[in-house]
């Protein structure tokens, strides 16, 4: 009986590296077909979306050396979402706009994707995974004092291919702080705070 349960044992594990032989050949495979068929390494990409603080947009480039992993770089601006109240020209007559805060930003980040996991004929697309971790770079805000200007980020969300032109929905979880280092009209603000983002992202290859 001992050795019918260890026989029993070892046709398992064989199954077991069997199982995952195969799935590194069809991860193979797939590397293969998509590298055969992707003629672009470069694209320039937009990026729009609200985070904890109000608004952001970014404009950028990014250099796939293969299908799954490249760099990016972008520039943009972090920002207020002004409140209705503020937005007559009443308001504006004894308020001084500079209350309201916006960053520059610039984003390099490491590109990470999954291959294909599955396609849409009628629509000429495929989808996939992505994650962009990196670091928000931003001047301090006018007014602030002691400020960081480093902050890390992780960034991920699906990707959705079609033919050069790409649209993808992330969500961000960074240690950027719009109002941080107390800028003018904020005096209360924890240094602990991190920002949440969702983001809508068009891309075009090149």
């Amino acid at each position: 009986m001992h050795k019918d349960m260890k026989k029993s044992w070892n046709i398992a594990y064989t199954w077991k590296y069997v199982v995952v032989v195969a799935l590194i050949m069809l991860f193979v495979d797939e590397c293969r077909a998509q590298d055969e068929t992707r003629p672009y390494h470069w694209r320039g990409y937009m990026q729009m979306g609200l985070n904890t603080d109000g608004w952001e947009a970014h404009f950028g480039i990014a250099w796939m050396s293969t299908p799954y992993t490249g760099v990016a770089a972008s520039i943009g601006f972090a920002g207020e979402v002004r409140p209705f109240y503020a937005w007559g020209a009443d308001y504006y007559d004894t308020h001084d706009p500079d209350e309201y805060c916006t960053r520059f930003v610039f984003k390099p980040s490491v590109i990470l994707r999954t291959p294909t996991l599955f396609r849409i004929p009628s629509i000429g697309g495929d989808f996939r995974l992505v994650f962009m971790p990196g670091l928000t770079i931003a001047p301090p805000a006018i007014g602030s004092h002691n400020s960081d200007w480093a902050y890390w980020r992780a960034e991920g969300g699906l990707l959705m291919n079609f033919d050069r032109f790409g649209l993808s929905l992330t969500y961000s979880y960074s240690s950027f702080k719009l109002f941080d280092g107390n800028p003018q009209g904020f005096t209360d603000y924890n240094p602990k705070y991190k920002t949440h983002s969702v983001c809508l992202n068009f891309s075009m290859a090149f």
